[in-house]
């Protein structure tokens, strides 16, 4: 049994450490995780990606998928579903 709970810790860990908020100042861009919400079975997870030069934005959006993308080749089965959109 996968336990959903540590796969999103998993994705979290993932992303750039020193791309958080608390290692980011004035215009510099960072992955901001808003929300969790956990069982064993399904864990859902709400981040703020943010990034004043749209080129970086659109690669830190492409990282984020491709994270999901990587933890579904590793598990041999779709375990993430890394979406984003932007508002």
């Amino acid at each position: 049994m996968l336990n959903a709970i540590l796969v999103g810790m998993e994705f979290n860990e993932m992303l750039p450490v020193n791309e958080r908020p608390e290692f980011t100042e004035g215009r510099e861009g960072f992955f901001h995780i808003m929300e969790m919400k956990a069982t064993v079975e399904q864990t859902k997870m709400l981040y703020i990606i943010r990034d004043h030069d749209k080129a970086i934005f659109e690669n830190r959006k492409a990282l984020f998928v491709e994270t999901g993308a990587y933890l579904n080749r590793k598990y041999g089965k779709t375990v993430v579903e890394a979406t984003t959109k932007d508002t």
